[in-house]
């Protein structure tokens, strides 16, 4: 089983100007962001480590590598390179699963496909179709998918982001 993090609004809250809850400012070829890191989310990575091992747990998102691996870094994720999957991996996914469904051919899942996986996001189940097909879940069983509050930069006092994924990660199938 490996468990996915989708980045933004689930682990962090992005910008493109300053915002009262800002935790970290950075730049990027197209310009400059203000980042806030959800408060629990370096725990919540932690505890899925200890969970399921450092090597297991990926992050999952349509953004792009650059500003994926840029997040990673200022937010001390610590994440290696090959366990950060971004725009580029689903599109390239995507685009032969189309290629193959239209040429009536079977296509190998993805390496790390599995249908005990988990993913952790905060978009509801019937938005994310690519990343389920991606990481080889069953969207019928809710126990690979926590859809988690939004977060949008504000730091509610009774969020439990930590506790939900550890609770999460327990429920076996």
């Amino acid at each position: 089983m490996n468990v996915y993090f989708d980045l933004d609004e689930c682990l962090i809250h992005c910008e493109v100007r300053p915002f009262p809850e800002q935790t970290h400012r950075f730049m990027l070829e197209d310009g400059e962001y203000f980042l806030a890191l959800r408060p629990q989310a370096v725990e919540a990575i932690e505890c899925a480590r200890r969970f399921v091992g450092n090597e297991r747990v990926f992050i999952l998102t349509t953004s792009v590598r650059d500003y994926a691996r840029t997040i990673n870094t200022i937010c001390s994720f610590g994440f290696d390179k090959k366990n950060i999957l971004t725009r580029e991996d689903l599109n390239s996914y995507m685009h032969r699963v189309r290629l193959a469904y239209a040429s009536h051919k079977e296509i190998s899942p993805h390496p790390t496909a599995n249908k005990r996986n988990k993913l952790i996001d905060n978009l509801p189940m019937r938005d994310n179709e690519d990343k389920i097909s991606f990481i080889g879940i069953n969207p019928k069983l809710n126990v690979n998918y926590l859809q988690v509050t939004d977060y949008w930069g504000v730091n509610f006092p009774k969020d439990h982001f930590k506790e939900k994924v550890i609770e999460f990660l327990k429920a076996r199938e």
